[in-house]
């Protein structure tokens, strides 16, 4: 037998962003490709939406300021958390996550609004909207990783489900009309 400094470690072969290698975790190299591209997709977007929650967090003002504030800055501490988790997956399914910014916001649903500073109204519409085009592609990736079985993806897919609804729900509630103004 070789002493460990006979031995050479061989080093996983290198690999860009699409490009998906077999892993051990019993699915099939084409499924794995599939899910990998819809997950780079769903990083991608929640990237792009942890930017926008922050430029909102930074821009807030108004008789809402402390409360938005506050609610924008958990958002983008659970989105960056989300965005964590799910590349995590994405890389034990064989697969390279998208890490450029530029070529997160290119390969996502979810787009950076223009620079400068809008309504606070305008920013929680926008954050609820691009939410939702997210929870799209989670259903999709939901109903896909349970038809093939990956019950580990399906999980974590619905634990996101469930944390994006709840944001969408939160801020929702910021958009109503308000039930002290007499009528």
């Amino acid at each position: 037998m070789d002493s460990i400094d006979e031995q050479k470690f061989i080093p996983f072969p290198e690999r860009t962003s699409g490009a998906v290698a077999q892993t051990p975790l019993a699915l099939s190299l084409d499924y794995c490709e599939e899910m990998v591209s819809q997950l780079d997709k769903i990083v991608s977007g929640l990237a792009t939406l942890a930017h926008l929650y922050q430029k909102h967090h930074w821009l807030v003002e108004g008789p809402e300021f402390g409360p938005l504030s506050r609610e924008f800055a958990g958002n983008v501490t659970e989105v960056q958390q989300e965005v964590d988790t799910v590349a995590k997956r994405l890389i034990a399914l064989g697969g390279i996550p998208t890490c450029r910014p530029s070529l997160q916001e290119e390969g996502s649903d979810v787009l950076m609004e223009h620079e400068g500073k809008f309504p606070v109204r305008n920013m929680i519409v926008r954050d609820v909207d691009c939410e939702r085009a997210l929870l799209l592609l989670v259903r999709e990736a939901i109903r896909f990783s349970s038809f093939k079985s990956d019950y580990g993806t399906e999980t974590l897919l619905r634990e996101l489900l469930l944390q994006m609804e709840r944001r969408i729900y939160q801020l929702s509630h910021y958009l109503r009309s308000d039930s002290l103004v007499e009528r």
